[in-house]
C-alpha cells in the first residue's frame, strides 16, 4: 500500500480531489488503476511560527495498491517485439476508459503504472 497526500486549499482543489477518487474507483473496477482502499480529507491545523498562525488547509488522503513503477522506467530495457506488445496493452486500455466515457487529461508515460505479475509479466 502506499499513501498519496493532496493538498487542498480551496473549493476548487477539493473538488478536483472528490473527482480524482471517483476516477480511481472506477478505474480500479476495471482493472485500469490502483484499488483504492480508503481516503479522507483532513483538517490540517494552524503551525505556530515564530508568534504567526499559519492555516495550512486541508489535505487529501488516498490509501491505494502499491504499483511497482512506471512505463518510462520499463521502456529503455524492453525488447521491440514486447514494446510492441505493451503499446497494444496500453491503446486497449485507453480504448476502455473512452468507452466509459472518461478521459484522463494528463496521460504520458510516467503516469502510465505497471504491476509484475508472479510469472514476471507486467
Amino acid at each position: 500500500m502506499v499513501v498519496k497526500k493532496i493538498i487542498i486549499n480551496n473549493d476548487r482543489q477539493l473538488k478536483k480531489f472528490e473527482k480524482e477518487i471517483e476516477f480511481g474507483f472506477e478505474m480500479a473496477k476495471y482493472g485500469i488503476g490502483p484499488k483504492i482502499y480508503e481516503y479522507q480529507v483532513c483538517d490540517d491545523k494552524f503551525l505556530q511560527t515564530n508568534s504567526q498562525s499559519v492555516q495550512t488547509g486541508y489535505s487529501g488522503l488516498v490509501i491505494m495498491e502499491k504499483l511497482d513503477g512506471n512505463i518510462m522506467e520499463l521502456w529503455p530495457f524492453i525488447n521491440h517485439n514486447t514494446r510492441k506488445q505493451l503499446e497494444q496493452v496500453i491503446d486497449s486500455l485507453i480504448k476502455k476508459m473512452h468507452s466509459l466515457d472518461v478521459a484522463h487529461g494528463d496521460l504520458h508515460a510516467y503516469n502510465i503504472g505497471y504491476k509484475e505479475q508472479n510469472d514476471n509479466s507486467i
